[in-house]
């Protein structure tokens, strides 16, 4: 998987945790973060390596695509 690729999967992964926990605020609730953390993750594409685990488990989106 080239890098363009792998960028679009962590965004795509993104989009689809925030749908699972119910929308942005729901996720940041659910894993203790502020909603604005979340809305800056959505700006870049992907979730921050410090919060990855913890989306991965809230969610069940592979850590891997994170």
């Amino acid at each position: 998987m080239n890098h363009i690729e792998e960028k679009e999967l962590m965004r795509k992964s993104l989009e689809k945790a925030i749908e699972i926990a119910g929308g942005q605020t729901a996720l940041a609730n659910l894993i203790d973060i502020t909603p604005q953390a979340v809305q800056q993750w959505v700006k870049r594409g992907h979730v921050s390596r410090k919060s990855a685990k913890p989306v991965s488990r809230a969610t069940g989106i592979p850590l891997e695509n994170l």
